[in-house]
């Protein structure tokens, strides 16, 4: 392993902080050209779709797992797919 490697992998937190304080330091700092114009609202209006669809998938799974948590294994429903996602990327690294 080289010595940069060595040293990334040491702090790669503190190196991912760094780059995500630089990161929102920058958007603050920048306006946006799209601001205001037909393509910023529709971006903004994509963003509050996906958020929508996001929150609705997430009380799904949710409430179609509450009662099973303790009782038993889910093996079908929106839970099942999510779950073999998790385990394949994570048996992949």
């Amino acid at each position: 392993m080289s010595p940069l490697a060595r040293l990334f992998s040491q702090h790669r937190i503190t190196v991912s902080r760094v780059f995500g304080i630089a990161f929102i330091v920058a958007l603050l700092a920048t306006g946006s050209v799209w601001q205001g114009t037909l393509v910023g609202r529709g971006m903004f209006l994509v963003g509050i779709v996906l958020a929508a669809i996001g929150m609705v998938g997430r009380i799904w799974c949710l409430t179609y797992s509450s009662g099973y948590k303790s009782s038993e294994l889910v093996t079908q429903g929106p839970i099942r797919s999510a779950a073999i996602r998790c385990t394949s990327s994570r048996s992949s690294a």
